[in-house]
């Protein structure tokens, strides 16, 4: 069998080393695994560098904090003029304001997810694209400018233009209330009309003011048509946001009640239960983002076409696999998953069984060694570094634990299928164990 002779050709002699070891400080160094020379290393780190990771929520919770102030300053400043003078409050309106700008700004370097590979995608260039081909940026860009003011304006000029324009004054709208408004001043009609548009859009219709004649009339009925079908789509919309989230809030909120509940019944260590909140909430932070539930109700070989879709380039940047044909990756990457951790989660333990080792994909890992109860950080992973893959080659439990640093997304390879793939290609088994040594000397 290719496992035996790999075991006795290379691994034996190396393994020895480890065996029995209880000090860190004497492993060996090329048990440390860091990445070397790989080909589009340099690109891909840059590019996450200048990315902003999508699941971290503090920049969307403080613009939460901007919209409640201005939900709150507006009306205020509204009913007492005297606030509208104010410095302070002029400074303070200024601020928010800008932050509303800046957020346009930073919606170009947020990393998105790539629904053809689901893979998150960092290179700036990409996400800026991406960002202005979208609906979003259009909308953003409104939402920073008074849209509600520029149409009731429109409108106010419209009903302007009908009152300046009809032929009997007396049947207009301003011809009632104002009948010599053509000697007047201009702004007097603006300031009716202004008026009678934001009220005649925001549904209010105190009666003051009328439409008169029938293109008075067929005008408003145009405009409140409009205005319905602007407000039921703005409610629909903001009910339909407010039953899902509220959805999931319930399904969130009933996972950690379970998790609590079976923490303490068992009697748990904090530190295990916040492992395990983190976990939860991590899941359905990237409910969106996980495709199982779409890959198993397709037959094998579809999900093995889709694996060698999303994970061969992955695949490729790793350097153990570098220089193997691509029939030994489309093999392997069929069983390939993809994961995420919330910072601070133990992906692989020492001394445990080596089951499974990972690729980085975004995000950074912490290689650690617990000595007499005290843990000490050896070393960092970053994208396209490996983890967990000294003890599957040299089948040895895992020398170190691999920690979450931040939120990370990773490929998990199995151990078994990994396995059986190498002793099917017996030449591609030979150059990873090349790859392994070449890195590890």
């Amino acid at each position: 069998m290719m496992s035996e002779k790999l075991a006795i050709d290379y691994l034996e002699p190396k393994a020895e080393c480890y065996r029995g070891e209880r000090n860190a400080e004497r492993l060996p160094d090329f048990l440390l695994v860091r990445l070397k020379g790989m080909e589009g290393d340099i690109s891909r780190r840059d590019t996450e560098r200048w990315g902003i990771f999508p699941l971290l929520h503090k920049w969307q919770a403080f613009l939460v904090l901007l919209v409640a102030y201005s939900a709150w300053a507006s009306p205020l400043e509204l009913a007492f003029e005297k606030l509208v003078a104010s410095k302070a409050l002029i400074a303070i309106d200024l601020v928010v304001d800008a932050f509303f700008a800046v957020d346009i700004v930073v919606c170009f370097f947020v990393a998105y997810l790539d629904k053809s590979t689901h893979l998150l995608v960092f290179e700036q260039k990409k996400i800026a694209t991406r960002y202005v081909m979208t609906l979003n940026f259009g909308m953003d860009v409104v939402s920073t400018l008074p849209f509600q003011l520029f149409y009731g304006i429109i409108t106010a000029c419209v009903y302007c233009w009908m009152a300046y324009h009809h032929r009997i004054i007396e049947k207009t709208w301003l011809g009632q209330p104002v009948p010599n408004f053509k000697e007047r001043s201009i702004w007097l009609g603006y300031i009716y009309a202004i008026y009678f548009s934001i009220s005649t859009l925001t549904t209010v219709g105190y009666g003051d003011l009328h439409a008169d004649n029938k293109w008075e009339k067929i005008f408003g009925i145009l405009l409140m048509l409009f205005n319905i079908g602007l407000t039921a789509y703005l409610i629909g919309n903001m009910t339909n946001l407010i039953v899902h989230e509220a959805s999931r809030t319930f399904m969130m909120r009933e996972a950690s009640r379970n998790i609590s509940r079976y923490a303490r019944k068992n009697g748990l260590p904090e530190t295990l239960r916040t492992q395990m909140m983190q976990h939860v909430r991590l899941k359905f932070k990237t409910i969106e983002l996980q495709q199982e539930e779409v890959l198993t109700s397709l037959p094998k070989a579809i999900r093995a076409s889709i694996a060698q879709h999303l994970f061969q380039q992955t695949v490729d940047l790793a350097y153990l696999f570098k220089g193997v044909s691509e029939n030994f990756i489309a093999q392997l990457v069929s069983e390939m998953k993809a994961e995420y951790f919330p910072p601070k989660a133990d992906i692989i333990l020492q001394k445990e069984i080596p089951t499974e080792f990972y690729i980085v994909i975004a995000g950074e890992l912490e290689i650690l060694t617990n000595e007499n109860g005290t843990e000490k950080i050896l070393s960092a992973l970053r994208p396209a570094d490996m983890a967990g893959e000294i003890g599957v080659i040299l089948n040895i439990p895992q020398p170190f634990t691999i920690r979450s640093k931040s939120i990370s997304q990773v490929v998990r390879i199995g151990h078994s299928h990994f396995r059986q793939v190498v002793e099917l290609h017996i030449a591609e088994g030979k150059t990873i164990l090349s790859n392994f040594l070449q890195v590890s000397n």
